[in-house]
């Protein structure tokens, strides 16, 4: 969160496991959520897997996932697993990136597990519980290739998709999701 224009990766697979009991038990919080723009350098995974990882922000938030948001060209995630996820958000929803955008790419990467979005009203606005993908949430101009997810989408608004969300000018190669995908409206199991 200190850097993210850095580069990063993996050296090791990760138990996330105990990100079930952090924040009073919201869990893990996605990295770069309170930044304006997210990751906005480099993530390699190095064929390793994060195991487990747990977020419950169902309450209020968007942009959930392991990266809130990720934007830029000079951006790339790649070469990583997210296995058996447990993460809930209400809109702007992936297990590895809630906002892929501006020429952003994500290569080689995949998740499995659960992942929910919940519909709340703040007084003030209303969230449909959407935006929902099991690998990104919203995608705008940016490329995603060689990856997949399986597993359990579940939204209760609309654009819910097994691989992504809403997809807007975006790019996507030799990919593929599985598993069951739920929601009102714009809804597709790819």
């Amino acid at each position: 969160n200190n850097d993210l224009e850095g580069c990063y990766a993996l050296g090791v697979d990760i138990d996330a496991s105990a990100t079930s009991s952090w924040n009073t038990e919201q869990g893990f919080s996605p990295i770069g959520h309170q930044k304006e723009s997210g990751l906005a350098g480099k993530f390699d995974g190095l064929g390793h897997t994060i195991r487990d990882l747990y977020i419950n922000l169902s309450g209020k938030a968007n942009n959930v996932g392991l990266f809130s948001r990720a934007s830029g060209s000079n951006v790339s995630i790649k070469n990583a697993g997210l296995i058996n996820v447990d993460i809930e958000g209400s809109s702007y929803i992936g297990a590895l990136v809630g906002h892929l955008e501006h020429g952003a790419t994500i290569d080689n990467c995949y998740s499995t597990g659960t992942i929910k979005a919940h519909a709340f009203y703040n007084g003030n606005n209303y969230c449909d519980g959407g935006l929902l993908g099991g690998l990104v949430g919203l995608s705008s101009r940016s490329t995603i290739s060689n990856s997949y997810t399986t597993g359990i989408i579940c939204g209760e608004g609309n654009s819910i998709g097994g691989l992504i969300g809403n997809s807007s000018n975006s790019t996507i190669n030799n990919s593929y999701a599985t598993g069951s995908v739920t929601g009102k409206f714009f809804v597709g199991g790819l």
